[in-house]
């Protein structure tokens, strides 16, 4: 399963699961497992597209309408 980070992309962590999921990971970081991409150069990826995310192009969960409660730090209103 997909894990999702504090901006809401999803990052897969096999090339088998990834293709089981693209319809919602962002991006595929199995190619660490498999020796094709090198843990730098799937950093360098994630950045970049972390820089897309946050410059306003949305996540494939923002997409899908699921990003709205996946990160919540603290509990919204009375807490007690």
């Amino acid at each position: 399963m997909p894990r999702t980070d504090a901006s809401g992309k999803s990052l897969g962590k096999t090339a088998s699961g990834s293709s089981r999921l693209t319809e919602d990971m962002d991006l595929n970081c199995g190619g660490i497992l498999d020796g094709t991409d090198t843990v730098q150069g799937m950093g360098k990826v994630i950045f970049e597209h972390m820089l897309k995310i946050c410059s306003g192009e949305k996540s494939k969960s923002e997409e899908l309408g699921l990003g709205d409660h996946e990160f919540v730090p603290w509990n919204i209103g009375v807490v007690g």
